[in-house]
């Protein structure tokens, strides 16, 4: 397996393989500035520690200074993960704002994990599959929800998450698409409570999102050229999280789910930049 450090280098630096060229029809963009959700968004200073597997990034987003740290996800990790990557997004003196980290096994690639944290709320996702079967656990702040449903195409789960978000029936379901309907509805009991905390529609949280899914960010960032693609495995976290197939992401989308859900971050770039979330061999 690819050493962790290596991973994010590597992973960093074939984000830049989805940039867009010259003649693209988008306007030029001084040196170390990049444009992500319709704001601009500047490279002050990037360090590079890889002795402790850490990339640090200070940015400034109009009179306001951020820093971006990647490192090891230690507790995607102690959850029994062996591929772990952490992203933070801090105040300038490191006061933490919204932390994203991500774990997967490659021996067993159907295995994922996710984490999104902010000083008052903490979402705990874990995602499998077993025999056609998916199983998902949430823990909301130590609230857990675990429930499993038949596995569907991206298409049919979609399709019945906008039947549900519109209080519709499925039409003419199978039964697999019931069942899947039904889990929906269990799950927005669970979740409704909390749709308000501080992870839902969270700012700095998308602008962490749209710089690891941005070209540019990680051209910038790894400070190397890039020559390699992604790992398989690293492809297939990215799709899960990437296409929306995690229950939550389908009815309350946020932060993780940001680049399925807007508009102005290319899904292919997405999955290149992925692998220095989700690692790989």
């Amino acid at each position: 397996m690819m050493r962790l450090h290596n991973c994010i280098i590597l992973a960093l630096a074939i984000s830049g393989l989805a940039g867009c060229g010259e003649g693209d029809g988008r306007p030029a963009i001084p040196e170390n500035q990049l444009r992500v959700l319709n704001t601009t968004v500047s490279i002050l200073s990037v360090e590079r520690d890889v002795g402790n597997k850490t990339i640090t990034t200070d940015i400034a987003i109009g009179a306001k200074r951020r820093r971006v740290t990647l490192s090891s996800g230690d507790n995607a990790t102690a959850a029994g993960f062996p591929v772990a990557l952490e992203a933070s997004f801090a105040e300038e003196d490191g006061s933490s704002l919204v932390i994203i980290e991500f774990g997967w096994d490659p021996d067993e690639p159907t295995r994922m994990w996710l984490r999104e944290a902010t000083l008052i709320d903490e979402l705990v996702v874990r995602r499998d599959e077993r025999d056609g079967r998916v199983y998902e656990q949430y823990d909301m702040n130590g609230d857990v929800f675990a429930f499993d449903y038949p596995r569907l195409s991206e298409v049919s789960m979609a399709k019945a998450a906008r039947r549900f978000l519109q209080g519709e029936s499925p039409v003419a379901p199978s039964p697999l698409v019931s069942e899947f309907y039904d889990k929906l509805t269990a799950f927005d009991t669970y979740y409704a409570p909390y749709a308000e905390n501080s992870l839902q529609n969270n700012a700095d949280g998308e602008i962490l999102m749209a710089l690891l899914s941005d070209a540019e960010f990680g051209v910038i960032v790894a400070g190397v050229d890039p020559s390699l693609r992604m790992s398989k495995a690293g492809t297939w976290l990215c799709r899960v999280v990437n296409a929306c197939v995690i229950v939550k992401c389908l009815i309350f989308p946020n932060l993780a789910c940001v680049p399925c859900t807007s508009m102005s971050i290319g899904c292919y770039v997405f999955e290149l930049a992925c692998a220095f979330l989700c690692g790989g061999d």
